[in-house]
């Protein structure tokens, strides 16, 4: 029977044109009877759409998952230079061709064709000359022809697309990377009001993040109340015009951040068209920190002027020696007025023997205090003291100097004089050693020695120094071995004026005195003294005094601790397993009998253990142990502590090896503390060494004369913060051993207290899981 061509139609719902153009050729073959105006214009479309294909710039093709590709248009030679009958018969160029990172697209393309699925991707190939390009490859159509899946596709060369969009990229940012690292805050609103573009400067100015305030009017949440009315009319005629009076100027007003404080803002605006609207971009920049200190140097002005009026000292500025500038109080001190002044060469206010002195001053930048004698207008010398300092301003090297008038010192320096006869009486009669002195200074005024002008009686009682020997000498003569820093404290004193009180100690006279030393006139020093030996040694027997106090407390807390603590713990075991034997004797079997009896013993051997170093701990605190050294060979006095301890080891499963260096080894000890050295190393050693473990004991003799003894265990070690507390009264360190074993801290602190006794030492080594080394030192003879 004849199909239809509404038929065909209907079969493959107008999927494939190939498979159509074939299908119409098959209708025309088997209807011999067809039109032959009819075959011919299906040839024409045919044509048509081959020739349309061909001459596209885009790549069509017809793949076959069985059969591989079965067409491909002439665009892959234009676009790539592949042959396209090349391809149909081999696609590993095509394969090798598309870029490495792309391979696992073109996977999932598949996936996607053997499922029916029209799809979508973008990758890279590289044409026959090694170019990469950008390629957009669709499948349109799928269908499924005697068993096989068919996929027609085309792909468009889109790399100056890409290109575009990288460039675009990176425009972006940059331009993220410029906004995001700048101080200021930029700011873009749209015609609305409403925020566009917010950088990171503007959330740390305003305090806003960029997600809270996108979108949101501007005006409202920064424009302070004052500046609404003026802000809504500039705005409304800027959305209309893209123009406005403040737009390309900086201005400065203020804003209101987050938090609702208002800060001075500097503001640069510009106009923006986007979309057919004007956008506004701002540029704010916090100038808080600039209002502060323009604020500050106004004021800073402000009191510099007032403390120049008010100021008793004339002060003046010249720059190089002209005078720029001076105060009231140098206009009053030397009698010119502001016009005479400004202007004049300073010298000529100076009298010419200082004026080289002066001029040595200024060209040096010399900043010390000094004196000299300057000339008023109306001829009258006057004693002035000036210090002088030079600083920079705009480049320029400004010098500032005060000028005092000393005319009434200087008459009080006569009088003082007039005064010392009227009161030899009472300086010769003082309480306190007193003596004046003359400072000796280096050609830079650095002062190197001191001279004896004069001393009192209780100068010559209190250092006995004989005033018919010193005066007029150096110290450095007479205490050759004194320390330079007191020439130097006394030679501060002498120059600059400046009184000073202090305690010192005089290793020559080894005494301590209380002093105080001050400038009677320049150049000079007068020290004022007392001996306060006698109250220095009382001071330090009350901080020796407090010492033992606070060792005392400590003793007592550490032993009311124990009592408290470590004694009731197992006190209270033996309570508790003697009250449960009394309760249940008849109804425990003999092997629970066995346990608690067991448990008890253990106890009682703690108690025992405990009570026996508290007593002895205790004694020692009274110093109520004696001390008897006698010759002992250390290695039997070693075994006897093994002997007793034995069975703690066996109980844990512990082998305890020693040397036999130390029966070569007979020594001035204490038996009994040199026991108890060895029972409480021994006893912690088994403690906090696991089951199966091993204990070495040992000794050997050191270069210094001496002999070491060592306890060493492979057990769990003892970190660096707890080694820094060990053999400390006032650090309670009671670890728990590896079976639980409690302890009181006390045996160590016994231990370094025996092995100092016999002038030995005492320390550990240790590493956390690998075991510790106690070991300490006796000296061959004591």
């Amino acid at each position: 029977m004849m199909k239809s061509f509404k038929d065909v139609l209907k079969k493959h719902k107008i999927k494939s044109s190939e498979q159509l153009l074939k299908d119409l050729n098959d209708i025309l073959i088997s209807n011999n009877n067809c039109n032959d105006d009819v075959l011919k214009s299906l040839k024409e479309s045919e044509e048509k759409y081959r020739k349309l294909t061909e001459n596209s710039p885009d790549i069509t093709y017809i793949y076959s998952l069985n059969q591989g590709a079965l067409y491909w248009s002439s665009g892959v030679k234009k676009l790539l230079g592949f042959d396209p009958n090349n391809l149909k018969k081999d696609t590993v160029n095509w394969d090798k061709a598309i870029h490495k990172n792309d391979q696992e697209k073109i996977q999932d393309f598949l996936k996607h064709i053997k499922i029916g699925e029209n799809y979508e991707l973008e990758y890279r190939i590289f044409d026959v000359k090694n170019n990469l390009h950008w390629f957009n490859d669709r499948i349109f159509n799928v269908y499924e022809k005697d068993g096989d899946t068919i996929a027609e596709g085309r792909i468009s060369d889109i790399t100056s697309k890409k290109e575009i969009e990288n460039k675009l990229k990176e425009s972006e940012s940059k331009f993220k990377a410029i906004t995001n690292t700048a101080q200021d805050a930029i700011i873009l609103i749209n015609d609305k009001g409403n925020v566009v573009f917010w950088n990171k400067a503007s959330e740390k100015i305003f305090q806003y993040k960029e997600k809270e305030i996108q979108g949101k009017n501007l005006h409202k949440l920064i424009t302070p109340d004052q500046y609404m009315p003026s802000h809504s009319k500039a705005f409304k005629k800027f959305v209309k015009t893209g123009k406005g009076n403040a737009l390309n100027k900086i201005i400065e007003l203020s804003a209101i951040r987050k938090d609702g404080v208002e800060i001075p803002i500097e503001l640069s605006l510009s106009a923006l068209r986007l979309n057919n609207s004007w956008h506004s971009v701002g540029i704010i920049r916090d100038i808080s920190n600039r209002k502060l200190q323009q604020e500050q140097l106004q004021q800073s002005e402000e009191r510099f002027k007032n403390l120049s009026k008010l100021t008793f000292e004339g002060i003046v500025f010249h720059v190089n020696t002209n005078i720029t500038d001076c105060n009231e109080s140098f206009l009053k001190l030397t009698g010119y007025s502001r016009e005479e002044i400004i202007g004049c060469n300073v010298l000529k206010l100076i009298h010419p023997f200082y004026q080289s002195m002066v001029t040595e001053y200024i060209i040096n930048k010399i900043s010390k205090t000094y004196e000299i004698v300057i000339i008023r207008k109306n001829g009258k010398e006057v004693p002035i003291e000036i210090v002088a300092r030079n600083f920079t301003v705009n480049k320029k090297n400004i010098r500032v100097a005060a000028f005092r008038d000393i005319t009434e010192r200087k008459k009080a320096e006569i009088e003082l004089v007039e005064s010392e006869k009227k009161y030899r009486l009472l300086f010769e009669n003082m309480k306190e050693a007193f003596a004046l002195n003359e400072i000796i200074t280096d050609k830079n005024n650095k002062p190197i020695d001191y001279r004896f002008i004069d001393i009192n009686p209780e100068f010559e009682k209190l250092t006995g120094l004989k005033k018919e020997d010193i005066i007029n000498k150096t110290v450095l003569e007479i205490l050759p071995n004194i320390e330079k820093e007191w020439i130097e404290k006394y030679g501060s004193v002498a120059l600059t004026g400046k009184s000073i009180h202090f305690e010192n100690y005089s290793q020559e006279l080894e005494k301590h005195y209380d002093t105080l030393a001050f400038c009677p006139q320049k150049n000079q020093f007068a020290v004022i003294f007392q001996d306060i030996t006698e109250r220095k040694k009382t001071e330090e027997e009350l901080k020796e005094n407090n010492i033992q106090l606070k060792d005392l407390n400590a003793t007592k807390d550490k032993f009311f601790s124990i009592i408290a603590h470590d004694l009731r713990g197992p006190v209270n075991n033996i309570v508790g397993f003697s009250d449960l034997l009394e309760e249940n004797h008849l109804k425990y079997t003999h092997e629970k009998l066995s346990q608690i009896i067991k448990l008890m013993n253990i106890s009682a051997n703690k108690t025992y253990t405990l009570l026996e170093n508290l007593l002895i701990w205790s004694k020692s605190q009274r110093d109520k142990i004696s001390f008897n050294p006698q010759t002992y060979k250390c290695k039997e006095l070693i075994y006897e502590v093994l002997d007793e301890m034995q069975h703690l080891a066996i109980a844990k499963n512990l082998s305890i090896n020693s040397n036999t260096n130390a029966k070569t080894y007979t020594l001035e000890i204490d038996k009994d503390m040199f026991k108890t050295i060895f029972r409480n190393l021994i006893s912690n050693a088994i403690k906090f060494t696991n089951e199966g473990g091993e204990i070495f004991i040992g000794c050997g003799k050191t270069t210094n004369n001496e002999v070491k003894f060592f306890v060493k265990d492979t057990g769990i070690g003892i970190d660096q913060v707890t080694i820094n507390k060990l053999f400390k009264l006032d650090h309670n360190i009671t670890t728990e051993g590896t079976n639980k074993e409690k302890g009181t801290g006390l045996g160590l602190i016994l231990c370094k207290e025996f092995v100092e006794k016999h002038g030995g030492k005492i320390w550990v080594e240790s590493k956390v899981n690998e075991g510790s080394t106690f070991t300490f030192s006796f000296p061959l003879s004591i």
